[in-house]
């Protein structure tokens, strides 16, 4: 088995009511070798003080205002210490074999991604299964609660662009994926998170999306962005219409 250092990073902000189980989830993990930092903006609602009750078993926390979830991100990022970078929100919860499974397998590449856990609002479950790597051309392959990506080529490619409010992490999986950095797929679920809906509307997320696209050369024809967001934008719209109140 494969025992390199995870440095875990969570990002909060006012996560009473929640972070104390993404906390129990990462410590509760079988996979030993973890060094976890939790970066919180300045948080009001009582989140420090549960940060404070796991103290000695965090290696670093700081809380202190920022300028959102991708620059608090990016403080976690230079403070890891470990051989791979893997960033779960203060609302997730990790599952629990879930590293130590992927790390059984042996590795062969930079980043490797897994599935994700999706929790509905009624509480239904479901296993969404990543896409191939392939598909960074113009998405992700699956949730960033499923990647890992060593520290040293997120660092290489600079963690994350703050011109980007929405979708900064699509941003990096493209820039790495598109420099050559080799992705490899584990079929495990790897963490869960609360399904919240999707916009129908043009939102700051088209926006980023058009931007990286164009900024990364990634599409021949800039226009097809907008295809591509109308399509994304129908199925979100068929989705929470016919599907998700059934759920």
């Amino acid at each position: 088995m494969n025992n390199p250092l995870i440095s875990v990073v969570t990002v909060s902000y006012n996560a009473v009511s929640t972070i104390e189980k993404t906390i129990i989830s990462v410590l509760n993990q079988m996979y030993s070798n973890i060094e976890y930092i939790i970066i919180d903006g300045g948080s009001t609602d009582g989140t420090v003080d549960i940060i404070k009750r796991y103290d000695d078993k965090i290696a670093y926390w700081r809380s202190e205002p920022d300028r959102g979830i991708y620059d608090a991100m990016n403080k976690g990022i230079l403070q890891a210490k470990g051989e791979w970078i893997y960033f779960i929100g203060a609302s997730d919860l990790l599952l629990k074999n879930s590293f130590q499974t992927i790390f059984s397998e042996k590795i062969d590449a930079e980043v490797i991604y897994g599935d994700i856990t999706i929790v509905y609002p009624k509480g239904q479950k479901q296993i969404k299964k990543a896409f191939s790597s392939s598909c960074l051309s113009y998405r992700m392959p699956t949730s960033h609660q499923a990647i890992f990506m060593r520290t040293t080529v997120i660092k290489e490619h600079k963690g994350f662009n703050l011109d980007y409010k929405i979708l900064a992490d699509f941003d990096l999986m493209q820039r790495s994926y598109l420099s050559g950095v080799t992705f490899q797929y584990v079929p495990v679920s790897v963490a869960e998170f609360k399904f919240d809906g999707v916009s129908s509307k043009v939102s700051k997320e088209d926006i980023d999306f058009y931007r990286i696209m164009k900024r990364n050369k990634s599409i021949k024809y800039p226009m097809m962005c907008f295809i591509v967001l109308e399509i994304k934008r129908l199925i979100g719209f068929v989705y929470r219409k016919f599907i998700l109140r059934q759920l």
